[in-house]
This record gives structure tokens, C-alpha cells and sequence, in this order.
């Protein structure tokens, strides 16, 4: 099997089966489509009933979170590559499978593009840098994730919005997981903010401070500022501040143990 979509649904109808119509209009058929649902009372059952015979695997249960759900599919995929495409967010054409798959994907992460809210096309970063995956991370349903990164471990269902973060943070910079971005326009996302913009910051700092040490972030942090404003004025400012050297032994230690 070479893919396995995984669609995660609570309380969405619509947007479940916006998600059901991009699905079963692949061209490619080498995958298989699981939809964890958390015990919906909007409809959607009557939804997923109806498109049983297209999925390898449904339930409808209470479940801990979106996370839980998503270990659930985990749990039971058997693709190379497993697609997180929750409720209300679709695949781009009727051949994003196919041409994925024409690229013959062999990392442990392959990534493309998606459609945003507003339909215009954001393009995957590349090269991925320390900043990027620091601070922000790659679009969470234009990525292929390889099985076998699950085999360890899941999602970490301690957070409520940010383990799919963690997961890519510590795979991709921690532990050197391979990546791969093709130009496929692989999603495009559902209208309205998916996530809790307070809580955002809040866990993916508790996520930092047990990964580094406060000199760590600190150094860290200083390094980034850096990046983002130019080298040549933020020396000349810490040279004038008697701070040079401190600093640059600081950052230089740091940056060669994390962010290469």
C-alpha cells in the first residue's frame, strides 16, 4: 500500500464531506482512506455511512483530542506514507496522489504546497532552515510522513495543538530525519482559523524549554535575531556594547550543536 490518508473528523458535516468528495475522485487507487470521527452528533455518521465502502477503516468514539485521534489512525495505517487530511480541508486536483506518487518518494518527510484560505498558493519552504522549523513549521496537510517514523513513537497527546510541531522539530533538526519537496499543490485549507492562536506560543514554548536550557534559548534566540536583521549591523552594535565575544562564543557553540 502506498498511502494512507488519515481524516480526522468531530462535528464537521460539511466539511467532512467536502473532504469525502476530494478523496474518492483520486485517479490514484494504490491508497487506503481512514476517518477517525469523535463521536460526532452533527450528522457526520450519516456522512461516513454513506462513504463506508471507499474507507479501509472508520470508527465513530469519544476520543482525548485531535492527537489521540490521529495515534488511533496511526495505530491502523499500513501505507509507506501516511497524509493527515482532516475534516473541511481537501486535496488540491483529482491526481495530487498520482503526481506524488510519480515523484517517487523516498524520505522520511515529502512536502509540497497548498492552496491557503484566501486561494492563493503557498509554496512549501526550501531549503528547510533552523529558523523555519524553530519558529514555524511546514503546512501539516502537505505532508507525506514515512510509516516507519511511528514505529517508535506517536504524537505526544500531552499537547493540544503543537505535537505535530514537536514531532517534525525533533525529527527534522533533532535527529536529521530526510526530507523531500516536490511541486505538487498537494491541499488546500478550510476557511477559518484551525488552531488557538493564544495557546499556540504557550505550548510550543513548553516544548523548547524541555528540548535546550535557558542559555540554549537564550543563544538560540540571539542567533536568530541575527539571522532575521543582518550580521554586519548586530556585530558592530554588540562590539560597541563590549558584548562580541560573549555572545559569539555563545551563539557559535550553540549553533554547532543544534543547528546545523
Amino acid at each position: 500500500m502506498k498511502f494512507s490518508v488519515i481524516t480526522i473528523n468531530y462535528n464537521n458535516c460539511v466539511g467532512l464531506r467536502k473532504t469525502i468528495e476530494s478523496v474518492v475522485a483520486q485517479t490514484f487507487k494504490d491508497f487506503e482512506w481512514i476517518v477517525i470521527d469523535g463521536g460526532s452528533t452533527d450528522g457526520s455518521l450519516k456522512v461516513i455511512e454513506q462513504f463506508a465502502s471507499y474507507m479501509a477503516y472508520w470508527v465513530s468514539e469519544p476520543d482525548k483530542g485531535i492527537y489521540n485521534a490521529m495515534n488511533k489512525g496511526i495505530k491502523v495505517a499500513t501505507g509507506e506514507y501516511l497524509l493527515f487530511l482532516n475534516s473541511g480541508d481537501w486535496l488540491a486536483s483529482n491526481a495530487v496522489l498520482q503526481e506524488v506518487s510519480d515523484a517517487s518518494p523516498t524520505a522520511d518527510f515529502v512536502y509540497g504546497n497548498h492552496i491557503e484560505r484566501d486561494g492563493s498558493v503557498e509554496d512549501g519552504p526550501y531549503p528547510l532552515t533552523f529558523l523555519r522549523m524553530y519558529r514555524s513549521t511546514i503546512c501539516h496537510q502537505d505532508i507525506f510522513h514515512s510509516k516507519r517514523l511511528f514505529v517508535q513513537r506517536q504524537y505526544d497527546e500531552s499537547y493540544k495543538i503543537v505535537s505535530d510541531w514537536k514531532f517534525l522539530f525533533e525529527e527534522i533538526v533533532r535527529k536529521g530525519a530526510s526530507v523531500q519537496k516536490i511541486n505538487v499543490v498537494v491541499s488546500a485549507l478550510e476557511d477559518g482559523n484551525s488552531y488557538n492562536v493564544k495557546l499556540l506560543p504557550k505550548e510550543r514554548s513548553v516544548v523548547l524549554e524541555n528540548l535546550y536550557s535557558e542559555m540554549e534559548r537564550e543563544a538560540i534566540e540571539e542567533y536568530l535575531k541575527m539571522k532575521e536583521s543582518g550580521w554586519y549591523q548586530d556585530l558592530l552594535f554588540m562590539e560597541k556594547h563590549k558584548l562580541f565575544f560573549r555572545l559569539i562564543k555563545r551563539i557559535v557553540r550553540c549553533y554547532k550543536k543544534f543547528c546545523k
